[in-house]
């Protein structure tokens, strides 16, 4: 005999247990305040803005489109915190231990209650968005600039992204028993790639000479995609004409949202099919995720500490090793931290000491490890023809005047060699760059027989940016770079080849001389001098020199420029001090250019500050036959305006007055107070 058990289908049940009505509108009574509250915020921000405008005013075309694309763009961040706040309130049963064994006696499979929430969610975001969209379009017709492409387009990025980041935070529900674990685990999760990857690149600029972060892990294009909050505001943040956002912003946005919603949305639901009700209440409600969890927490609270810790609360000559010491310690901390949450208690010393230790020897090993530059990082140096291009800036140089910043993006092979040379020669002498580091204001000078002082030594900084032949790019960044009279003495040190590289005459002309190009069809007029002034030991009312003179002079420049008869100076020696003048000529230059279809000439001008110098013969003769040298101040005599001045606060007299670099050469934070008058 068999027999044959029916069962009645339930009335709270329908499309076999995948959906319950009753669980929905229960769920749109009860949160109503949830997407109430949403869309009055969306109200605020779209059709309250449209109906503040005055019918028939003008470029309304341009404004109504600007108002959408700020209401777009807005949406990310507000449907950032809304996705997070909808599953806390749709789950929350499974974050409850009476909760959960409620909802999972209901006639309803788990699929269903995780359909009927999800459905539930769609709602919430699509009715007042809906409701906003239809007052929107009823201010445009008001105000007679009808756009219905506009409100659709805003309602397809308001829906895709916010249930991007719902499916987003329902994933990391799956993963929690903890209300409060929610909010934090979706907050850590959308930032933790970019967080990780900055605060790796900050460690290694401690722990390692020469990293640099303008080609660091944080800027590449594998962290922005993996930080949706960022990426997705980038993309719907850039407007087009008139702030209308381009067609390839919304697909991006709205791919990159469907995406994702078709990952976590599947993750979420295999995670919800296997996960033990029982763990609810746990932090980690899985039982695979929770040592991932302890391990995770320990590396970010790692370097987290090591960096918060040894940038603000220790100087830089505590050394490296220090860091690696306060990275291991946040790591034990973490690890300890993490372990107790998981058990809900303190005492996990006895039992877990194993788990916890493992990850603050990881954390030495890789910073110690680091610090060691076991895979050569520091010792790296491209060769010369794999180099396409290299941007050379940051060096500091003497005297003070346009050519005192060197920026230069090189693409001559004799240039690369040069560049590369100066780096092999600096990755040599590691032990100095170390020192500088722990001790960047270190200066030294000293009286000579006249009674003045010279330098004899300093610190530069020196960035390079290599352009490789293969595409890629390689940065390395020196912040502190030591140069000395007796480095400056040897050939084939760094510092005399730096400042060989700084004194080629090209390179000089084109730090002083404006290099206004014709790509893109524009020509252009040869550029002249207008005028000209002396910026120091004359009155400004007699200061200004007629054309005739200033073009005279500046084309003096241009011949000693070319000629290699300006000079750089890495340190303010006696050379320096004997050859270059306090007095400043300040040039006004201009010329004309022609853009591809246009009639007339632009005129274009700008002004060009240059320190006399004795070795510059041409322009030494222009000023004796101009009648002019007794307007020229030489360093060796002391201006009265300098003599009220004790020699350990004076500044460089020929410095910008508006421009603080004398006081900060490096651009660093340190206060250098010099003797060089």
């Amino acid at each position: 005999m068999s027999w044959e058990v029916r069962t009645m289908p339930s009335v709270t049940s329908s499309c076999k247990g995948w959906f319950n009505s009753t669980l929905f509108w229960k769920n749109m009574t009860r949160f109503w305040p949830i997407w109430a509250f949403y869309g009055a915020i969306q109200f605020f921000l779209l059709p309250i803005e449209l109906f503040n405008m005055t019918p028939g005013a003008e470029r309304l075309t341009s404004l109504v489109p600007n108002v959408f694309h700020t209401a777009t763009w807005m949406g990310v961040p507000l449907t950032l915190v809304f996705g997070c706040l909808i599953a806390m309130a749709l789950f929350s049963y499974l974050m409850n231990p009476r909760a959960v064994s409620m909802y999972h006696t209901l006639p309803i499979r788990r699929e269903g209650l995780f359909i009927t929430n999800y459905v539930s969610a769609f709602c919430f975001y699509l009715l007042p968005s809906v409701v906003v969209g239809l007052l929107a379009l009823l201010a445009e017709v008001r105000l007679g600039v009808f756009c219905a492409g506009g409100v659709l387009r805003w309602l397809m990025v308001q829906m895709f992204v916010g249930m991007f980041f719902f499916s987003f935070a329902v994933c990391c529900a799956m993963f929690t028993g903890h209300i409060l674990a929610l909010p934090v685990f979706y907050g850590v999760l959308n930032a933790l790639v970019l967080g990780v990857s900055t605060m790796t690149d900050i460690s290694m600029t401690s722990l390692l000479i020469g990293y640099s972060t303008r080609s660091a892990l944080s800027s590449s294009v594998a962290v922005r995609w993996l930080t949706p909050a960022y990426h997705l505001g980038q993309m719907l943040s850039g407007g087009g004409k008139d702030g209308v956002l381009s067609f390839d912003n919304y697909v991006g946005a709205i791919c990159y949202s469907l995406v994702g919603f078709t990952l976590f949305t599947c993750i979420a639901l295999l995670t919800y099919q296997h996960r033990q009700l029982e763990r609810a209440g746990d932090v980690v409600s899985v039982g695979w995720a929770r040592p991932l969890f302890q391990w995770g927490v320990a590396v970010c609270a790692g370097l987290a500490g090591g960096v918060v810790l040894y940038q603000n609360f220790f100087p830089r000559s505590s050394g490296p090793w220090l860091f690696v010491a306060l990275a291991t310690a946040s790591a034990l901390v973490g690890a300890f931290t993490a372990r107790a949450l998981l058990k809900k208690s303190l005492r996990v010393l006895a039992e877990g000491w194993k788990g916890i230790l493992a990850p603050a020897l990881v954390m030495l090993v890789l910073m110690g490890g680091a610090h060691a530059d076991l895979f050569g990082y520091q010792k790296w140096v491209p060769k010369a023809e794999n180099v396409a291009a290299v941007q050379v800036y940051g060096v500091n140089s003497t005297p003070y005047d346009d050519g005192q910043y060197f920026f230069q993006y090189l693409t001559d092979p004799a240039h690369i060699r040069a560049v590369v040379d100066i780096h092999a020669a600096l990755v040599e002498e590691l032990d100095e760059l170390w020192a500088a580091q722990k001790d960047p204001s270190s200066q030294i000078w000293e009286e000579d027989e006249s009674g003045s002082e010279v330098q004899l030594k300093n610190t530069t900084a020196l960035y390079l940016y290599y352009t490789l032949t293969d595409g890629s790019t390689v940065g390395r960044a020196y912040d502190y770079v030591p140069v000395t009279a007796q480095d400056l003495t040897r050939e084939d040190s760094y510092a005399a080849r730096l400042q060989a590289l700084l004194n080629r005459p090209e390179l000089v002309e084109a730090e002083y001389v404006p290099q206004p190009g014709e790509g893109d069809g524009v020509r252009f007029r040869q550029m002249e001098a207008t005028g000209a002034s002396f910026t120091r030991g004359t009155a400004s009312e007699d200061n200004i020199l007629p054309y005739e003179e200033a073009n005279r002079l500046w084309e003096a420049v241009l011949q000693d420029i070319q000629a290699g008869r300006f000079h750089r100076y890495l340190l303010a020696d006696e050379e320096r001090m004997e050859n270059c003048y306090y007095t400043d000529l300040q040039f006004f230059l201009s010329w004309q250019c022609l853009y591809p279809g246009q009639s007339g000439w632009d005129s274009q001008s700008t002004v060009v500050t240059i320190t006399p110098q004795k070795s510059a013969t041409a322009l030494m003769k222009a000023l004796e036959e101009l009648g002019l040298t007794d307007r020229l101040q030489a360093r060796r005599e002391s201006p009265e305006t300098e003599e009220a001045l004790p020699a350990s606060q004076a500044v460089p007299a020929d410095a910008d007055p508006d421009d603080s670099s004398h006081f900060y050469p490096n651009d660093t934070s340190v206060t250098i107070i010099t003797t060089e008058h």
